[in-house]
């Protein structure tokens, strides 16, 4: 199985090379209009998933990121899901949830969660006690974590712009529950320059999947690896 993962895209919709299985690791949403609820909308039904769907894969798994606040707005989540149930024999939206992806008769298990540490008023972030807690629903043995944020001391270290001075900067509660986690990979984004090539984790892979550096320009590659 071929599996290719991307994240941080802010709205940029590039095409991705042929896979089994397409991941993204949220902010899919476009800068200028990430916080205008009605242009999001229009964005997904008539851009994101058109693209998603011209794209030569079999399945997509989406998790949301800290700047996707349509997902966290309240009043028009019927809406939201009435998009992607559209699209629903191939496309799954996770949030702080597990999912069975059977493709070609091979099943694998994948987590996804949005949740980032707290630093300011984004969607999808919260105070450490809130996470540990979210964190509890990632299973004891799953194949593959989709998290948005990094987990704290692997693949967390950024090398532009103000968080290149802060050393380690990923999420503690996220960390501190993977320890008691059998995974084999684990791919993120939301810092968007830290190390992307793998790292090591109890057992298991992590990898950044951002395309953007701290500029927001369009400098990394889609990750492709095969399971």
């Amino acid at each position: 199985m071929k599996i290719v993962a991307i994240s941080d895209m802010h709205g940029y919709l590039k095409d991705i090379p042929e896979c089994d299985l397409l991941i993204i690791a949220g902010d899919i949403s476009p800068l200028r209009i990430q916080s205008n609820t009605a242009k999001m909308l229009e964005w997904l039904e008539d851009d994101f998933m058109p693209w998603l769907e011209r794209q030569l894969c079999q399945k997509v798994v989406l998790v949301a990121g800290n700047h996707d606040f349509i997902f966290e707005a309240d009043g028009i989540q019927e809406e939201v899901t009435r998009i992607f149930d559209m699209y629903s024999s191939w496309f799954t939206y996770l949030e702080n949830e597990t999912v069975k992806i059977d493709i070609d008769d091979h099943e694998i298990s994948i987590f996804g969660t949005p949740y980032c540490s707290m630093f300011g008023g984004w969607p999808f972030m919260y105070e450490d006690d809130l996470l540990a807690d979210f964190f509890k629903e990632i299973p004891s043995k799953v194949d593959i974590i989709v998290s948005h944020d990094a987990p704290y001391g692997t693949s967390d270290v950024c090398s532009e712009g103000m968080a290149k001075y802060e050393g380690h900067i990923g999420n503690r509660p996220l960390a501190e529950a993977l320890e008691n986690v059998e995974f084999k990979y684990l791919f993120h984004g939301h810092l968007h320059t830290s190390n992307h090539s793998a790292e090591k984790l109890n057992g298991g892979l992590v990898y950044n999947v951002s395309l953007l550096n701290e500029e927001y320009d369009l400098v990394y590659a889609p990750l492709e690896i095969e399971i």
